[in-house]
């Protein structure tokens, strides 16, 4: 493929690509979305569910 189109795939500028590219964790870190990662704690109180 031409050099310009494999540029393109490499770096997306929009959409689930980018949001894939910048917020993907590694697999070693559960390979989720690096946002979703809370600090609250693991505590579930008896009136959240």
């Amino acid at each position: 493929p031409p050099e310009a189109m494999t540029a393109a795939f490499a770096a997306p500028l929009r959409g689930w690509e980018r949001l894939y590219v910048d917020h993907v964790q590694q697999a070693d870190r559960g390979a989720d979305l690096d946002f979703l990662v809370g600090s609250s704690g693991d505590e579930v109180i008896r009136g959240s569910h």
